[in-house]
């Protein structure tokens, strides 16, 4: 059985909640990275920026009919519009990470 720590990244990029998302796009691209953990100032990880995370933010959104605004989850459409208007790690950052132990299974991970 292969385990997570036999192919995990050990020198990982990690970025703070308030970098730019411009800084950490130039960061994926200097890198060729897909995504980075996004960490507080003692290091626990509270997010994690991906690519898909910026291509949301490239996606048209359709204008919601006005009835159905009241009918919608006010917090989730909230949520959606800081995730593409944001201009911050923080407002943009996919949470809560899930993680799993370097002794897990690469099955268990995936």
């Amino acid at each position: 059985m292969h385990t997570v720590e036999e192919i995990m990244t050990r020198d990982v990029i990690a970025v703070a909640p308030d970098t730019t998302i411009h800084a950490v796009a130039r960061l994926l691209v200097d890198h060729g990275i897909s995504g980075v953990p996004v960490v507080d100032g003692q290091g626990g990880v509270v997010g994690i920026l991906s690519e898909g995370d910026l291509i949301v933010r490239q996606k048209a959104r359709p204008r919601p009919r006005w009835w159905a605004l009241f009918l919608s989850d006010g917090e989730q459409l909230a949520r959606e519009y800081q995730k593409a208007m944001g201009t911050t790690v923080a407002e943009v950052m996919s949470r809560p990470v899930i993680s799993v132990r370097p002794s897990a299974s690469i099955g268990a991970a995936a």
